[in-house]
């Protein structure tokens, strides 16, 4: 008998884990690039929305090019979200292409310092699985956003 309340409980697990479909990453940031002006110091803030939970940000230090090798790579830089420095100076010194897993929140903020010469970049993105039945939602809720140009005279 004990087994068999075991096997009924373990099926209810099972179905709970089936029951939710993801419509694999989606991205809930970007790609952004953000780009110094005069050399020196640059810092940039912006917002996104997102399901609270794990995501995944990456961070490409200027562009590749076919060589393997990197034009217009920020000098050095720090990304922060919400608050949490997640790159380091020490990060771009070594690396063009960052990736880390992160924690976001309903709302977030990205906050990058740039520093290098004029017309140095860096590119973000940031990714999550969606469970299908939000992804399917958030589409409604563009397809239904009524956008109107009104000029007033």
């Amino acid at each position: 008998m004990a087994g068999k309340k075991y096997l009924i409980c373990f099926f209810a697990f099972i179905l709970t884990l089936t029951g939710t479909s993801y419509a694999g990453n989606v991205t809930v940031f970007g790609p952004a690039q953000y780009t110094t002006t005069q050399g020196g110091s640059d810092v940039f803030t912006d917002t996104f929305s997102a399901v609270a939970g794990e995501a995944f940000l990456v961070v490409r230090n200027g562009d590749m090019t076919g060589t393997g090798r990197t034009n217009n790579a920020a000098s050095s830089a720090r990304v922060y979200i919400n608050g949490a420095e997640i790159f380091s100076p020490d990060d771009f010194s070594r690396n063009n292409l960052l990736k880390s897993s992160i924690n976001v929140r309903g709302r977030n903020t990205v906050s990058v310092e740039l520093n290098g010469g004029e017309g140095r970049y860096l590119t973000i993105e940031i990714t999550q699985q969606v469970p299908m039945y939000l992804q399917e939602d958030r589409q409604k809720k563009r397809e239904n956003t009524v956008c109107c140009d009104f000029e007033y005279r």
